[in-house]
């Protein structure tokens, strides 16, 4: 009949399932493909499978959104998508889960549309006894890694402009982000993909006003990639008081 059925999926370790958020709405969901938007059906299937049936054409190229991914970019999901570098921890969940994901079609995949995210994660894993308030992501290099970027003519994303840091606010809502040395913590920080060829700095703030900095060696990270970071929070002794933009700023 001139279409063709597409079945979805998310990417197996994308940056959202592997830091164990719940799984998709997918009846929620639309996906926006080659210019058009499709709402998202479920197959009688015994599990239900969700997909949308599109006319046949020579290439496809699809956006997944939910009901409030607009608020990630200007007038479409390929152009200028935001990559915040104001984060808020009391939010990170939902506005995760509402970041636009993107899909083109290969043959591999059969008749799969396989979605990733469009940013990559900083994913920090903290004990201790803290009350954390500012996760602090920065490129040594002074290259945006935050702003307003676009999808160029390789599907690759390119930071237009923008900032080279992105700080996940932890102040939640006054109460701050309360360590435990039993299990850990997580922050989610999301940043442009990219390479970094001198590394990450990472600084972590807590509301004693002492703070723990780390330097990751040079990665590459591609959209939907995750840099996990695990570590017993405990700050340099020496330190007496420590008050930088990023901690002074949600103050």
């Amino acid at each position: 009949d001139g279409k063709v059925r597409f079945y979805l999926q998310e990417k197996s370790n994308s940056t959202r399932t592997a830091t164990n958020m719940t799984a998709r709405d997918w009846a929620g969901s639309k996906v926006e493909m080659n210019g058009k938007s499709y709402s998202v059906e479920l197959s009688n299937d015994k599990t239900p499978r969700p997909y949308i049936e599109v006319p046949k054409a020579d290439k496809y190229e699809a956006v997944l959104l939910t009901s409030s991914s607009n608020k990630w970019y200007a007038k479409t999901p390929k152009s200028d998508i935001k990559f915040p570098y104001s984060q808020f921890y009391h939010t990170a969940v939902s506005d995760i889960k509402s970041f636009p994901m993107y899909a083109s079609y290969t043959k591999e995949n059969g008749n799969k549309l396989v979605f990733t995210d469009g940013f990559a994660m900083v994913y920090v894993r903290l004990k201790g006894t803290a009350k954390i308030t500012s996760v602090k992501v920065e490129n040594p290099m002074g290259n945006a890694i935050a702003g307003y970027s676009a999808l160029n003519s390789k599907g690759e994303f390119v930071i237009k402009r923008g900032m080279d840091f992105a700080v996940l606010n932890c102040t939640n809502k006054s109460n701050n982000v309360q360590l435990s040395s039993s299990k850990y913590t997580n922050f989610r920080v999301m940043i442009a993909p990219g390479s970094y060829s001198k590394g990450l700095k990472i600084t972590i703030c807590d509301a004693a006003h002492q703070a723990v900095f780390v330097n990751t060696d040079a990665v590459t990270l591609a959209a939907g990639d995750l840099h996990t970071i695990e570590m017993e929070y405990a700050p340099d002794e020496d330190l007496v008081y420590y008050e930088g933009y990023d901690n002074m700023v949600w103050g």
